[in-house]
C-alpha cells in the first residue's frame, strides 16, 4: 500500500497564490514580485502561503515508517505523481492512488481561496514543495501515524512501472506527471 504523512497540495497553492496575486507591474510592464501584496496575501490567506515559504515536514513520521516496516519512502518536493513515478520505476511496479483518499487535501486546496477550487486536485496530485513523507508498506501495515493510505501497489502490466489515478493515467491540467523535474532537460554526457 503507499502511504503519506503530511499536507499535499498546499505549497503549490501558495506559489500558485503569489505568481496570481502578489505581483504588479515592472518598469518594463512585465509583472515582478510585489512585497506588499505578498504581505497582503500572507495575512489573508495563511495556510497555502505559508505552506509554500515555510513548509513543515514530518520528519519523525520518517522513523516511524521503517520501524512499522516501510520497503520505499520519499519526501514530495517534486510533486506528488513525479515522484511517486520514481518510486514505481525504481521498484518495478504499479502505483495507483485512489482519489476518494485525496479528497480531504484538495478541500483544503479548495478552501484556501477562492480561485482554487478548479485546480484543487490537479495541485495535490502534482504540486510540490509540500515535503510530505511518501511510503510504500507492505499490505495489511498497521500504519503508524500520522500516515494514511492513498494508494496501492501492483504489478507492472505491459506499459511496465508507472503510476495512475482511479485505474487510470492521469489527465489533468498540466503535463502527464506534473510536477518539478530539475534533471528532465539534463544530459549527464555533455
Amino acid at each position: 500500500m503507499i502511504a503519506v504523512a503530511g499536507t499535499l497540495g498546499m505549497a503549490a497553492a501558495g506559489v500558485q497564490l503569489l505568481f496570481d496575486e502578489a505581483r504588479s507591474a515592472g518598469p518594463d510592464g512585465e509583472p515582478v514580485p510585489d512585497a506588499r501584496l505578498a504581505r497582503e496575501l500572507r495575512a489573508a490567506h495563511p495556510d497555502a502561503v505559508e505552506a509554500q515559504l515555510a513548509p513543515v515536514a514530518p520528519l519523525a513520521a520518517g522513523s516511524s515508517a521503517a520501524r512499522a516496516g516501510a520497503s520505499a519512502m520519499l519526501d514530495v518536493s517534486d510533486g506528488l505523481l513525479l515522484d511517486l513515478a520514481r518510486m514505481a520505476r525504481a521498484s518495478a511496479v504499479v502505483i495507483d492512488l485512489r482519489t476518494a483518499d485525496l479528497a480531504a487535501d484538495a478541500r483544503r486546496v479548495a478552501a484556501a481561496h477562492p480561485s482554487l477550487p478548479p485546480r484543487a486536485l490537479d495541485l495535490v496530485l502534482t504540486g510540490g514543495e509540500d515535503h510530505a513523507l511518501v511510503a510504500a508498506f507492505p499490505a495489511g501495515t498497521a500504519l503508524p501515524e500520522p500516515f494514511r493510505a492513498i494508494g496501492a501497489v501492483g504489478e507492472p502490466g505491459a506499459t511496465g512501472p508507472a503510476v495512475t489515478v482511479d485505474g487510470r493515467p492521469y489527465a489533468g491540467p498540466r503535463t502527464a506527471l506534473g510536477g518539478w523535474d530539475p534533471y528532465a532537460d539534463w544530459d549527464g554526457a555533455r
